[in-house]
């Protein structure tokens, strides 16, 4: 269930050290079956974070859906859907969206815009693995970072020859979908390319129950009709290219560019005029990379260029267009000692916006320089790491960036990881120069996040058992919200210091014989994210739990697989969520099942894969976000061929 992550360049970094990063869960033999752990940008400095990982096996059944399908599925990460292919934003220990870093081959993906990435536009055909961090990078990483970051792969080592993969899919509400690869690779070069596209007419069934507390009836009420949306169709092309050129025995270049557009009709909530709204996206990604590694010594020299598009049109305003290039240049050198190893890195940005079709345009710089230091003791037992980052805008300092990590193995079964760390999140272009609602004086979003872990592995014969618990803390002061200025308009400002505070907990086990395999496990979560002070007077939201962050969740999955096929099953529990922020209204707690059932087979050197999932086996009705219902019983079939 978990391996494998993310970017700059591929099987970098020697053996012995990336021993030292195995115990960060769960899976263990999952780790030891690929390399992709070497894929994560400096593998070797994340000492004491917790961390999961989704590999290919995972994404598999979600190769029609988003990353946000996968990871509402699959991990602690509370996913924020206003329904099926619409907008969905992460939720990291009670962060927001604009708090969670989308990191690519290293390069962070939120929008200078609004400060986020919509999760339902990354396709997760396109990727290969996912890693999930948990806690604050922001001393690697920079801004943003503040609840944790998702890091992406879509690069791997492709073997001598030819190799394709085609996959074609239907499933309810019109869903069509297509996708393709084709690599190839030699002794000093490889190549790859991947295409998906999607056409979903998202005629989705629901019911219009009003399930918004206090008032609404709890029990599902079976005598309303089930109706359709309408004016929610959505397309999608993406086109990604990676290209890895060997210079002799100790450099690489690689080049990769990611294009992708996405139109939406968006539907309307439930008990409000019809608006037929529309959004259309468009994005550019390139990445020049270069690598050199002899001996202890290794150099990285990196650019990203990034350019997003967003058009968002109703019958009721003229279209509001927002536009955003971003340039990126990173240097990163690593010295790796048997028991030390080091790194130190310097990044320059620019980034210019252009928001709501105004003539003017706003332009950004900054820099940074970040270094880090891991060291070991004799046996690797005891594993500390310090990192600390200084970064300027413009003319000014951003408060100084330090985190300390330390992984103990008390004995053979046993680890315990720690880190504390600062975080600090810089507004976004909307938040600063959003014309007649912009606040060109806020404070960047900064705090403290802390975490214990403790890891347990047990085996025995042909069993297995991981489990692990994690305690975190984390305070954020100059939290920005937008509030009514006095009109019908509303403008950001630092109001709230919120306190988040929880417990994580993660289990599997696994039994095994020559033709079956039995895996059953879970994830469970407890939240508290309240306001703590307010510069608001008499603001009734003190001491509340912030609104759409749930105490509890619950995931429940059990696998069976005999021979070629695999029968999953996965139960999903969300907990109540506050829509005010004084607590005076709510939705109450949901839950859904899933059924995936996969068989491959093998003709000659073709491999093929063909899978039923179904999600809401039991036609249950929920809203994720108030008034946005989400879809009853439904499926989708693939076809998968690898050649």
């Amino acid at each position: 269930m978990f391996a494998g992550a993310v970017v700059a360049s591929v099987h970098s970094y020697p053996k012995k050290p990336l021993k030292a990063i195995s115990t960060n869960k769960i899976d263990t033999s999952k780790l030891l079956q690929t390399l992709q752990v070497i894929g994560l940008r400096y593998p070797n400095f994340f000492v004491g974070t917790k961390f999961s990982f989704l590999d290919s096996s995972v994404l598999q059944q979600y190769q029609q859906g988003s990353l946000a399908n996968v990871l509402a599925e699959q991990s602690q990460v509370f996913i924020k859907s206003y329904g099926p292919g619409m907008l969905a934003s992460p939720s990291f220990r009670g962060g927001n969206a604009s708090q969670t870093a989308v990191l690519w081959n290293g390069f962070n993906l939120q929008s200078p815009m609004n400060g986020q990435v919509d999760f339902s536009l990354i396709p997760n055909f396109l990727m290969e693995n996912i890693a999930i961090q948990y806690g604050s990078p922001a001393s690697l990483f920079g801004s943003g970072n503040i609840g944790g970051a998702i890091h992406l792969q879509s690069n791997k080592n492709i073997p001598l020859g030819i190799h394709t993969e085609t996959l074609l899919g239907t499933g309810s509400f019109g869903n069509r979908t297509a996708g393709a690869k084709i690599a190839y690779g030699q002794k000093n070069w490889q190549i790859q390319e991947k295409v998906f596209v999607q056409d979903v007419a998202n005629n989705y069934s629901y019911k219009a129950e009003d399930l918004i507390q206090p008032g609404a009836q709890y029990t599902q009420n079976n005598s309303l009709p089930v109706l359709h949306a309408t004016h929610a169709q959505y397309k999608s092309l993406a086109w990604i290219q990676e290209f890895q050129l060997k210079l002799g025995s100790y450099q690489k270049l690689g080049v990769k560019t990611w294009l992708q557009q996405n139109e939406r009709l968006l539907p309307n909530f439930l008990h409000t005029a019809e608006k037929f709204a529309t959004q259309a996206d468009k994005t550019a990604k390139g990445i020049v990379d270069y690598q050199y590694k002899k001996g202890i010594y290794e150099l990285q020299a990196r650019y990203g260029y990034f350019y997003d598009f967003l058009q968002y049109q109703d019958i009721n305003t003229p279209a509001s267009i927002g536009e955003a290039n971003k340039h990126q240049i990173y240097i990163d050198q690593f010295v790796y000692l048997e028991k030390y190893q080091w790194q130190i890195s310097a990044m320059w940005q620019q980034t210019r916006a252009q928001l709501n079709q105004g003539s003017s345009n706003y332009l950004q710089q900054s820099g940074a320089i970040f270094s880090t230091l891991k060291w070991a003791n004799n046996k690797k037992q005891l594993q500390q790491q310090i990192s600390i980052r200084q970064e300027v805008l413009g003319m000014k300092l951003i408060p100084l960036m330090p985190s300390y990590g330390i992984t103990w193995n008390l004995k053979k079964n046993w680890a315990l990881q720690g880190n504390v760390a600062r975080s600090y999140r810089l507004p976004s272009f909307n938040d600063l120069y959003w014309p007649e609602m912009g606040n060109a004086y806020l404070l960047p979003e900064e705090g403290w996040n802390e975490e214990l872990s403790i890891n347990n592995n047990f085996t025995i014969k042909n069993f297995t058992a991981k489990s692990s618990l994690t305690a975190f803390n984390k305070n954020i002061q100059n939290w920005i919200i937008w509030v009514p200025n006095g009109s019908t308009l509303s403008t950001p400002k630092n109001i709230y210091q919120v306190w988040s505070r929880g417990l994580e907990a993660d289990w599997k086990c696994k039994w095994k014989t020559k033709n079956i395999i039995l895996a059953w496990g879970g994830l469970h979560d407890f939240t508290l994210a309240s306001n703590e002070t307010s510069n608001m007077q008499n603001d009734a939201s003190l001491h509340q739990q912030l609104i759409y962050t749930p105490r509890l969740k619950h995931h429940l999955q059990f696998t069976v697989q005999y021979k070629s096929s695999t029968l999953q099953y996965g139960f999903h529990y969300i907990g109540t969520r506050f829509i005010a922020s004084d607590a005076s209204t709510w939705l109450n707690p949901y839950q859904y099942s899933s059924l995936s059932l996969s068989h491959y087979f093998n003709l000659n050197k073709t491999s093929i894969q063909i899978q039923l999932f179904v999600q809401n086996l039991f036609n249950q009705s929920y809203q994720i976000i108030a008034n946005a219902p989400m879809p009853l019983a439904n499926y989708q079939l693939s076809l998968k061929i690898k050649i």
